[in-house]
C-alpha cells in the first residue's frame, strides 16, 4: 500500500475510507494487514486503524474491541466492555461515554484497568 511518501493525506484518507465502507468483508480482511503496515509506519492514525478493525469484526459478526461501530441505533457487542477505555485511550480515542453521547447512547459499564 502505497505511504504518505507518495500520497499526500487526502489521498491515503480516501483509500482507507473506501475499504473501512466496504460491504465485502473478504476485501477488507485482505488489506487489514496493509493498513497495520501503514498505521505502524505512522502513515495512519491509529484511532482510525482502530475503526476498520471495528467495522471488519462487526461484518464478520464478532464483538469489537474499541466501542466505534453502532449499529441500529444501539453499541454494537463489545469485547470485554469493562476494559474499552483503556484500549481506546490506547489508540489515542477519548473515553467512550463521550462518543456515544453524539448518538443519545448511555454506557454505564464500570471501567477497570488491566
Amino acid at each position: 500500500m502505497p505511504g504518505l511518501d507518495q500520497l499526500n493525506q487526502t489521498q491515503f484518507n480516501a483509500i482507507w475510507m473506501v475499504l473501512h465502507h466496504s460491504p465485502e468483508t473478504e476485501y477488507m480482511k485482505k488489506y487489514l494487514p496493509l493498513l497495520k503496515e501503514a498505521k505502524e509506519r505512522g502513515d495512519m492514525r491509529p484511532g482510525d486503524f482502530a475503526t476498520v478493525q471495528d467495522r471488519l469484526l462487526m461484518n464478520q459478526r464478532k464483538p469489537q474491541i474499541y466501542g466505534t461501530q453502532i449499529r441500529r441505533g444501539k453499541l454494537y457487542k463489545l469485547k470485554d466492555p469493562e476494559y474499552v477505555n483503556q484500549r481506546r485511550a490506547q489508540v489515542g480515542l477519548g473515553p467512550i461515554e463521550g462518543y456515544l453521547r453524539h448518538f443519545n447512547i448511555d454506557f454505564t459499564v464500570e471501567q477497570k484497568v488491566k
